[in-house]
């Protein structure tokens, strides 16, 4: 091979070459994302007041007492106390966001002698079972329920706790 074959060989191979170069660099593509978060304020709950379902006397029949979250009291055929109250709760956090309410199913009132439970079931709040906290994030509800007192129980102050939860939507 001449040496004028053997540079018309090379400068062909570098034009072939060279031809394949830019179809590599185009198979690539970068962009750039932005990763972002927002961070709203915990919902939190508080207690006003707890429930009470005031001063009774000890029924000759079983009867159930029933506060309502408005604080009404009423049972069948029993003159009712003035002194009782639903409990009352403030809700805070994300303004706008809404929010569920979990109250428990039932509780036992104890007076700390043994076999003198007093069942309180039928939980409900004023507002259902949600909330959505107004424009600068606060929201309050009532709680009332169904005391449940058997005839002739033993006389006492019975007390008990519960828990409500509150868990943003």
């Amino acid at each position: 091979m001449t040496s004028k074959t053997r540079l018309t060989a090379l400068a062909a191979a570098a034009v072939l070459l060279s031809s394949f170069a830019p179809a590599i660099a185009q198979e690539s593509s970068s962009v750039t994302a932005y990763a972002s978060a927002q961070l709203i304020a915990p919902v939190e709950i508080s207690k006003f007041s707890d429930l009470a379902f005031g001063t009774l006397v000890v029924p000759k029949a079983t009867t159930n007492f029933r506060l309502s979250p408005l604080g009404e009291l009423t049972a069948p055929g029993i003159p009712v106390p003035t002194d009782s109250e639903p409990a009352d709760f403030m809700v805070t956090g994300q303004a706008g966001m809404a929010y569920s309410i979990v109250l428990p199913e039932q509780i036992y009132l104890n007076n700390g002698t043994v076999d003198t439970n007093l069942m309180v079931d039928q939980f409900v709040s004023d507002i259902g079972n949600s909330g959505k906290l107004d424009d600068e994030g606060y929201s309050a509800f009532l709680v009332g329920a169904t005391l449940h007192v058997p005839a002739g129980h033993a006389p006492g102050k019975y007390f008990g706790t519960f828990d409500v939860q509150v868990a943003y939507e």
